[in-house]
Formats: structure tokens, C-alpha cells, sequence
């Protein structure tokens, strides 16, 4: 499946200087599979810490 709006995806990957694996959760998603809208600003929460860990910012988590 391709997004229409994206012509290369490995071109528009490399196109963000950090991003780490996320994994969906059951209890975020609902009888029919799709992720709540809530679980989104969860994600952003971790990437943040994990972008902020190796600046220092972080460094008592």
C-alpha cells in the first residue's frame, strides 16, 4: 500500500534526523484495530524522552 502524497518512502524517511520504533499497544486501539486518537501524544511523550536522553537533558530518567 503507498501513500499517495509520498513518492519515495525511503527518501522521506531519511528525511527526519531521529525517530525510534514504537509498538501499538491492544489496550490502545479498539474492537476493530484502529489506534485511539489519545495513544499519538503517548508516543510523542516517549519519543521526547528518548530524543532528550542523549542531549543530557534527561539524565535522572
Amino acid at each position: 500500500m503507498r501513500i499517495s502524497y509520498i513518492e519515495d518512502l525511503n527518501q522521506w524517511r531519511s528525511t527526519f534526523l531521529f525517530s525510534i520504533p514504537v509498538t501499538v499497544r491492544f489496550s490502545e486501539t479498539n474492537l476493530f484495530g484502529h489506534m485511539n486518537n489519545i495513544a499519538a501524544f503517548i508516543y510523542l511523550e516517549q519519543v521526547r524522552i528518548e530524543f532528550l536522553k542523549p542531549v543530557g537533558i534527561l539524565t535522572a530518567i
